[in-house]
This record gives structure tokens, sequence and C-alpha cells, in this order.
């Protein structure tokens, strides 16, 4: 019995140190690396204009033009963790032929920007990109939309807390940046065990709550909108729904049958008719 007690044993404390190993890795990781959890970044290329702005030798983002750069009626979108402009390019094209320009911001590390785009700098990359369009176009912040997908939604929100658009339309929100990352770890097996590390406290988290707060009084029920799909997983509709409670002023909008990645094509009409709202009000 003895050998076979002292393998047991061994084979526990072996199995122990592949435990804290794991998640002693997978600890440091989100903590120096989330960076590259929370921009994915990709290689597509879109056949637009578009204008590179450099920050530094190692770093760029870009802005992709979507119409004519002498309309009034603009709008700024802020891609989600993937990028992925190439598949919002048919509701750039409906928002074009309402007379209605497109700035679709890539950060760095998407559609061939150099470098890799960090949650420390991602705020003035943004602001900097964003006074780069009014400055070299007609866009009028009276009659210009933010929209954003997914984490760009938090961009376009906190965005909006500096700029004041005349709205703000976003879909497949998340509650929080740690709730977001916890159920897209969860998708893969591997990386699971890691949705048990305290993510709030490892990244640098931002809630939806803390973005809506400043912005939510300067605006009326029309001019916050999230779209949400019905069967979205990544970020529940009910999960939104708690967080809202207490945000009247902000409108949610739920598109049946849609999920993370297509609400964006199933609630196509929602999203232009409340992008004409906002772009009218002057």
């Amino acid at each position: 019995m003895k050998p076979v007690f002292s393998l047991c044993n061994k084979l526990a404390k072996l199995v122990s140190l592949i435990t804290f190993l794991y998640f002693f890795i997978a600890a440091v990781t989100l903590a120096l690396f989330s960076d590259y959890f929370i921009f994915k970044g990709n290689d597509l290329t879109l056949k637009t204009e578009q204008k590179t702005l450099n920050i530094d030798d190692h770093t760029t983002t870009k802005y992709h033009l979507f119409g004519d750069l002498n309309n009034q009626q603009c709008v700024i979108f802020f891609p989600g963790r993937h990028g992925l402009l190439s598949h919002y390019q048919i509701l750039f094209t409906k928002l074009n032929q309402q007379g209605i320009t497109v700035y679709a911001l890539s950060y760095p590390g998407f559609e061939g920007a150099i470098g890799q785009a960090r949650q420390s700098s991602i705020t003035q990359l943004n602001d900097r990109t964003i006074r780069t369009i009014f400055k070299n176009s007609q866009c009028n912040l009276q009659t210009t939309v933010f929209t954003g997908r997914s984490l760009g939604s938090f961009l376009a929100l906190s965005s909006a807390a500096t700029h004041h658009p005349a709205g703000i339309i976003v879909d497949s929100v998340p509650v929080s940046l740690s709730d977001s990352m916890d159920r897209e770890l969860k998708t893969k097996w591997y990386l699971k065990p890691m949705s048990l590390l305290p993510l709030n406290l490892l990244i640098k988290n931002v809630r939806l709550t803390d973005l809506l707060a400043p912005i939510e009084p300067l605006y009326d029920q029309q001019s916050i909108v999230i779209i949400q799909g019905e069967s979205d997983v990544i970020t529940p509709l009910s999960s939104l729904q708690n967080t809202l409670k207490s945000y009247h002023r902000v409108k949610l909008i739920q598109i049946k049958k849609a999920d993370h990645s297509n609400v964006f094509i199933l609630g196509e009409q929602t999203y232009i008719e409340y992008i004409l709202r906002n772009v009218d009000k002057k």
C-alpha cells in the first residue's frame, strides 16, 4: 500500500503545482498583457479613402471615409475588439445614401495601422483622431452621431463625454470590461479556468454605469440608444436590463433573434432610424 499511497501523494502534489502555475501565469498575463485580450486586431484591408495619423515611430491610427467629405451630417464609428469594419460597410453605404458621411476608426494593430492598441492610451488616440476629423471636414458636432459596437461602444460613450455629439447609438454593449472578458474566456475550454480569477482587480476595469453617469443628464431618450440582440450570449440582454434600471434616459431596443454577431444586420433599420433622428436635430 505504501508505494501506491506514495504515488498518489506525488500525483496530488504535481496536480497542485500545475494548477498553481496555471493560475499564477494566467494572473500575471492578464495583469500585464490584458491589451492583447481586449484588442485583437486584424489585417483586413478596406478599399476606402483613409487617413493615417502618426503618433510616433511605432504607433499609427487611422480613420476611413465613407461618403462625401463636405457633408455636415456625420457618423463616427468605433469598432469592437476585432475591428471587422468591412462587416459594417453595407450599413455605412445606406447611411451615405441618406446624405450622412461615416468616419470609421481603426486603432493601432487594426486595418494595417502600426502598433498595438492599448487601454492606457486609447482615449487620447480617440480624442486626437476625432479632433482631426472635425478639423479636416465639414462635420458639425450638432449633426454628428457617435456609434460603436461591443467594446467600441465604451469608447463611443467615453468620447461623448468630451465632445458632446448630437447622439450616441451603440450595439452589443457589455455591462463592464471584466464581464465581457469573463464571458469571452468561457468560450474556450483552455481559458475557462481563468474566469475564476478576480478579473476586476487584475485589469483596468470599465463599467457601463461609470460611462453613462456624466452624459445621461445631457441627452433625451432618443439620443442615447443601445441596440441589443435578444439571443446575445456574449453581452446578454438580461444583464444590460438590470444595469439600466436607473438610467431612464437611455433607450434600450431589443432586436428579436439577433445575437452578438448579427444584431447590426437584423437591427439595421433601427440603427438608421435613430441616427437620422439625431443628425436632423439642428
